[in-house]
């Protein structure tokens, strides 16, 4: 079952955009948005995917490795290709060239892996967890009194 609309994760470096199309929209209608958002030309952006799998996870091994990921053609309707809800996408732009713009090249994806919130030597147990959230709530309103 495909749903009418979707909401897409379009990453770009630290960057994620939240964009909502229809199943029924073409690639590019959603360059188009993308571009809109970014403040670029369609013409500058280009999307890419994994290319074993679309995913709603991120596999960092194949963002950083040019031939697992593919680039996703304007003509293409996102429910033809099998997009799912929450699907992430990776947007790079066209860097132009410094004397000519024509002679410019496409950056490269660069997505960092993000950080763990916690460090694992300062990981608290639950029953810390449980303490700490007891203690905020018995100190609440207190301050006015």
């Amino acid at each position: 079952m495909t749903l009418s609309t979707l909401t897409l994760r379009v990453k770009r470096h630290k960057t994620t955009y939240f964009v909502q199309c229809s199943a029924t929209d073409t690639v590019l209608a959603l360059k188009r948005r993308v571009a809109k958002l970014v403040g670029r030309d369609p013409r500058d952006v280009r999307l890419l995917v994994p290319k074993d799998k679309m995913t709603t996870t991120v596999d960092y091994a194949a963002v950083h490795s040019k031939d697992k990921l593919a680039e996703l053609e304007d003509k293409a309707v996102l429910d033809q290709l099998g997009m799912p809800d929450d699907a992430v996408v990776f947007a790079v732009f066209w860097v132009p060239g410094e004397i000519n713009a024509a002679e410019g090249k496409w950056e490269p994806v660069d997505l960092p892996e993000p950080a763990p919130l916690i460090e694992a030597d300062e990981e608290l147990s639950e029953a810390e967890h449980a303490d700490a959230g007891a203690s905020r709530g018995a100190d609440k309103g207190k301050a006015r009194a």
